[in-house]
Formats: C-alpha cells, structure tokens, sequence
C-alpha cells in the first residue's frame, strides 16, 4: 500500500512538473514564466503571447512603461482600466482589484469579465508587474466554459512569473 501511495504521489509530482516543460523568457519586461509544453507561445522583442490547446486560455504580457506614471494605487489601478478598455471596450465588468506581491514584485491588479460574440464570456485578470526596473502588463483570460479546467494551470503559470537574474 505504501508503495502504491509513493508511486501516485510521484505520478502527481511528475504530471505536474511536466506540464510546465518549458520556460519563457521575456526580456523587455525582464521576467521569466512557465508555459505549458502543449502552448502554442509567441514571444517577439515587445510581446509574449500563449494560447492552451483550442484556444480556451489566453496569457500574454506586454511591456507597459505607462505605469512609470503611476503614483499611487489608484493611479495603477485606473492605468489597467484604461488599457482593458482599449483592449475591447467598455463594455465589461470589474470585479476585485487590488494590489499583492508574487515572488517578491509588487502587482496591481484588476479581475473582470466580458462577453465576446463569437466566443461567450470571458474570466480575466489584468495586473501590472514590476520587475527591476521594467514594468509589463499581463493578462490571464479564460473562457467561462474551460474555467475550472484552466483555473489551476494558470495560477501555475502567474505563480512561476520570475524576474530575470
């Protein structure tokens, strides 16, 4: 019985390892990430884009050196505003914003959700990172329907956000 226990804990630990196979680095904005091996990813020189199979999560960072602005937390908070509404308009719904630390960098964020036609509602967080002296901007942005099962993977991923050395 301990043998099998070991052997389903080592599978779970090796499930989990695996499907982070690789890691991105994103050098404008002087962080790294973790990227699910079956992600088709893009990284060019301002942009790092990922997308899960079938299209059912989206993870981008973008370099966003607006936020030097940013003066307090209000001012970070309506700067990622501004952007989603540029992003796809005004027409989605805020839900908690706020401002935490992720291996020690310091993010405003802000969670919402909004309804494409084409695709059905959308659940998002966009937050502004700072990593050194470099700010980017990520979005996390998961079709309703693939919530739960994207909910951990990209915990997983925003949990592995790294500054470069």
């Amino acid at each position: 019985m301990k043998r099998m226990l070991l052997g389903v804990l080592a599978l779970i630990v090796f499930a989990s390892v695996g499907a982070f196979a690789k890691v991105y680095k994103f050098k404008a904005g002087n962080i790294q990430v973790d990227i699910p091996s079956d992600w088709e990813v893009e990284n060019t020189g301002g942009k790092l884009s990922a997308y899960s199979p079938g299209d059912v999560a989206l993870f981008f960072i973008e370099e966003f050196s607006e936020a030097e602005d940013a003066e307090d937390e209000e001012e970070g908070k309506q700067l990622i505003l501004d952007y989603i509404t540029d992003d796809i308009g005004d027409d989605y719904e805020t839900g908690e914003m706020g401002f935490e630390t992720i291996n020690d960098m310091d993010i405003y964020y802000v969670d919402y959700s909004y309804e494409d036609p084409d695709y059905g509602v959308a659940i998002c967080t966009t937050f502004v990172i700072m990593a050194g002296e470099t700010y980017s901007i990520i979005t996390v942005d998961v079709l309703e329907d693939g919530y739960e099962d994207y909910e951990e993977v990209m915990d997983e991923i925003v949990g592995s956000i790294k500054a470069l050395k």
